[in-house]
């Protein structure tokens, strides 16, 4: 995202007015110059069985399928106030600011979490999708690209903790920390937390999983839903914004089977 011209304000007490697009721009351009640190949460969502997956299909059949997930990511972020900060390989990562999804900004991403897990559980009739939720300060602001222009994004403690739940959390299953949901403001109905010691951080995390964990797809149905996995886990009524497949070419889709 290409950064505007800063102008004085405070990022994280702007009004939610208009579209999301309107409130974008209004936080980019209060944003100082060198950035803010500002409590936000995060969303981090990756395709489970994607090596495998990449090696059966060909690189195209493999491209229309991860844009079609981008694209379900896409919407599904922006019904609740959210953004896509990222693109990482086979990852999405979202932010949800105070400033644009509202004070209670944090029960904005677990619920865009769980209607990412059941837009995905309709359109493949599987859950190869794993996600974690976190609430935390992240400093927000510009970085440099080698053509000159400038991009927006988000670093630090949060943002690392936020990709570490995803990778803990199973296939169809969400990792939520105890900040979101103490942030979130609400009871979750997501069993009690457990310390998870993430991967190179010397401080475990308090995080609790919900959703259906799915077996490890196979190599023969990377995308579908390994006979006897409990299909019950169907948390949002919000339709998807679109199919997970269509688009593809009827021999790409072929190769999937």
């Amino acid at each position: 995202m290409t950064l505007a011209p800063a102008t004085t304000g405070r990022p994280e007490v702007l009004a939610a007015r208009g579209t999301v697009a309107d409130r974008w721009g209004a936080f980019l351009r209060s944003l100082p110059p060198g950035g803010c640190e500002l409590e936000v949460s995060i969303l981090f969502a990756d395709v489970r069985g994607s090596t495998a997956l990449a090696e059966r299909l060909t690189p195209t059949a493999f491209s229309h399928l991860m844009r079609r997930f981008y694209q379900l990511a896409g919407g599904v972020v922006a019904r609740f106030d959210g953004s896509v900060d990222r693109l990482v390989g086979d990852g999405v990562v979202a932010l949800f600011l105070p400033g644009i999804a509202g004070p209670l900004h944090a029960g904005r991403a677990i619920d865009a979490a769980h209607a990412l897990l059941a837009a995905v559980a309709r359109d493949t009739g599987g859950h190869p999708v794993g996600v974690g939720v976190h609430t935390g300060i992240a400093w927000l602001g510009p970085v440099p690209r080698l053509d000159g222009r400038v991009d927006f994004t988000a670093l630090g403690d949060a943002v690392n903790v936020t990709a570490h739940l995803c990778s803990a959390a199973g296939a169809g299953e969400i990792a939520i920390s105890e900040e979101a949901v103490r942030a979130a403001g609400r009871v979750h109905p997501a069993p009690a937390p457990r310390a998870v010691r993430l991967k190179r951080r010397r401080a475990r995390v308090a995080a609790r999983f919900c959703g259906a964990p799915a077996r490890a797809a196979s190599s023969q149905s990377c995308f579908g839903a390994a006979d006897g996995v409990s299909k019950s886990f169907r948390y949002s009524p919000y339709p998807s914004s679109s199919s997970f497949s269509s688009g593809m070419k009827r021999s790409d889709a072929e190769l999937m089977q």
